[in-house]
């Protein structure tokens, strides 16, 4: 046998070697399942924070505040009704930008008389342009058979309000 041949102190050495270097892959098996949460975590935490830190320098660059933009519908039937204006532009706005940007417009008809046909819409204000747009392309899908004209943008749901019945 090749024991046999080897000098008893190589045999030995050879013998604490092998020990010592399972012993050390051993423990390095522990600390890595050990540590391997805390690391995850550290790294977890480390994203939120920056991810919480650009949220934070993205809003104090272009604060999102809330406009309200009055409105008058001109159609060929005889009324439009609030959920009508409101599915057709969100749907509008939906197909140029995207469901993401749909979200974060926040885009909603707060109020509508059906007598007059002119309403209020809610939005944020850095989506102005893209409301608009919105409007435009409405329109356009609708083959010129659903208008919607923009009268004019407020900073107050009051003010609108008071806009389309003072009109």
């Amino acid at each position: 046998m090749i024991i046999d041949e080897i000098p008893l102190y190589q045999f030995i050495f050879i013998l604490v070697f092998v020990v010592g270097a399972f012993s050390l892959s051993i423990a390095a098996l522990v600390l890595t399942v050990r540590y391997s949460r805390w690391v995850k975590s550290m790294f977890r935490a480390l994203n939120i924070r920056v991810l919480k830190r650009y949220v934070k320098a993205a809003e104090e660059i272009g604060r999102l505040r809330r406009r309200y933009l009055v409105f008058e519908v001109i159609a060929n039937r005889d009324s439009a009704t609030k959920e009508e204006v409101e599915r057709r532009l969100k749907e509008a706005f939906k197909t140029l930008f995207g469901v993401f940007e749909l979200s974060r417009a926040g885009i909603a008809v707060k109020f509508f008389d059906k007598e007059l046909q002119r309403g209020v819409i809610r939005f944020n204000s850095s989506y102005r342009a893209k409301l608009l747009v919105s409007i435009g392309y409405a329109q356009y899908a609708s083959k010129g058979s659903f208008i919607v004209v923009p009268i004019r943008t407020t900073g107050t749901l009051k003010k609108a309000v008071k806009y389309v019945t003072k009109l």
